[in-house]
């Protein structure tokens, strides 16, 4: 890895980035054509999303939907 201006944070940030994206842990894309919150797959890997609440399977609770609906026409976004 190369050497680091630690007196610049951005230097700091893109070289960790960078390296994350060349070791393959960012920047990557779910080969799913629709998600439905609890998991997805990766390089033919099914992972479980720990990346929210989604592994609760939460974001398509089909209560949850309707009453954020309700909750949205009373209350606005």
């Amino acid at each position: 890895m190369a050497k680091i201006n630690h007196s610049n944070y951005l230097d700091v940030v893109d070289s960790v980035w960078s390296s994350a994206k060349s070791d393959g842990i960012m920047h990557i894309n779910s080969e799913e054509k629709s998600f439905n919150g609890e998991k997805f797959t990766i390089q033919g890997k099914e992972l479980i999303n720990f990346g929210t609440c989604g592994y609760l399977g939460l974001e398509t609770h089909p209560e949850l939907i309707a009453n954020s609906i309700v909750l949205t026409k009373k209350f606005g976004t």
